[in-house]
């Protein structure tokens, strides 16, 4: 029996150690707009610039993954800012089809 109960109290603080590792942070700002310039490191749209993520997602309007390189100016994206490591980064782009 205490055996029993050692192991589903093991059980339960993995399970709560995963969701919590499974979980994302909910983005702080989402931006539509038309591309002004971007590299690697920054974009700007609507003539703000927001800095990237070196882990940046981007994925095309059908739902496809795309690459940044896909991306150029005069291009409609919707990108998502989430904080990282105490800075406002662009997490994930979609790129859409038009304004």
């Amino acid at each position: 029996m205490i055996a029993l109960k050692k192991s589903l109290k093991y059980s339960l603080a993995l399970c709560l150690l995963l969701l919590a590792a499974g979980a994302q942070a909910k983005p702080i700002l989402i931006e539509q707009g038309q591309v002004l310039k971007i590299s690697s490191s920054y974009v700007n749209i609507n003539d703000t610039q927001f800095r990237m993520s070196p882990t940046v997602k981007v994925t095309k309007a059908d739902q496809t993954p795309g690459k940044l390189i896909d991306i150029e100016k005069g291009d409609y994206i919707e990108i998502s800012v989430e904080k990282i490591n105490k800075r406002a980064v662009v997490d994930s782009i979609i790129i859409l089809k038009g304004p």
